[in-house]
């Protein structure tokens, strides 16, 4: 029975890895050209990466990676909620090893035919078998790049193999370990950018409308009341809300949100008015 739990829960992992092999859709807000070019363009070694993740990434996320500060950058780009770094995992190959492994647990899983790229060979020889640890090397380089910093690839991949711990079964691509951390550096990073009485924004989401044309999606803006240290909390007395495709907010009987209602909330994805959003799912900008 665990045999047969297991295999699933593998093809299931697997599966996600297949669609993002072949829906692009989800990847093209962040894209100049059709990401299989990097399919006829592997990289040799590891500069030529920057070259082909310069020429696949558009203008407006390339700028957006750039103007990050250096506490988050990687980490904020690397993270599940864009999907960036897993596109160039896959495109560079960097997952060959770990496909071969969900393969090894059930002999019916059939995957895409890859071979070990250049680019995996170099990273392994020099310690690194992670794919999730291999592309924030890659995006530190990257980002010391775009803001012409000197950068040295042996010294990015020491300090990468200091700190990173490699994922067990159960925990997913990432380590619980690498999750906290990353998660820590992230809220705190966050929470200390907002001070008391600041007016801040953020993008949220409320359940799906009954009636057509009705959007989802909404800016809510707020003053902030207090702050919670211990749990990077803060407390924001909501003065505005306003609908990401500019139309009339109508408030509904099933609302739980309300202009001038009080709410805790984590503080990682408010910021101070003024500052330029970037709605990962949709590449747009917003700013009052």
């Amino acid at each position: 029975m665990n045999k047969l739990k297991n295999s699933f829960l593998i093809a299931i992992c697997f599966s996600a890895l297949g669609c993002a092999n072949m829906h692009w859709d989800y990847y093209y807000p962040y894209c100049q050209i059709n990401p299989n070019y990097i399919k006829k363009n592997q990289p040799d070694n590891f500069e030529n990466c920057l070259t082909i993740i310069d020429t696949v990434l558009n203008k407006k996320t390339k700028e957006y990676f750039k103007n990050q500060d250096s506490a988050i950058a990687v980490i904020d780009i690397c993270s599940n909620e864009h999907g960036i770094a897993e596109l160039f995992i896959n495109r560079f190959h960097l997952d060959y090893r770990r496909k071969l492994n969900i393969q090894s647990y059930n002999h019916t899983i059939s995957f895409e035919s890859t071979k070990p790229s250049i680019l995996l060979d170099n990273f392994e020889a020099k310690g690194i078998d992670d794919p999730e640890a291999m592309v924030r090397v890659i995006f530190s380089c990257y980002y010391k790049k775009l803001n012409k910093l000197k950068y040295n690839w042996d010294t990015e991949i020491k300090k990468n193999k200091s700190y990173w711990i490699s994922s067990k079964l159960g925990d997913g691509f990432i380590s619980s370990q690498i999750k906290n951390i990353e998660n820590k550096i992230f809220n705190e990073y966050h929470f200390n950018q907002l001070d008391l009485f600041d007016t801040v924004e953020i993008l949220y989401n409320r359940p799906p409308r009954v009636i057509k044309n009705t959007p989802d999606w909404f800016y809510l803006t707020g003053i902030i009341e207090s702050k919670i240290p211990e749990k990077e909390m803060i407390n924001i007395k909501l003065i505005d809300i306003k609908s990401d495709v500019d139309t009339k907010y109508v408030n509904e009987l099933n609302d739980t949100l309300r202009i001038g209602d009080t709410i805790t909330d984590n503080s990682k994805g408010w910021l101070k008015r003024g500052i330029y959003y970037f709605n990962y799912k949709r590449n747009k900008e917003y700013r009052e």
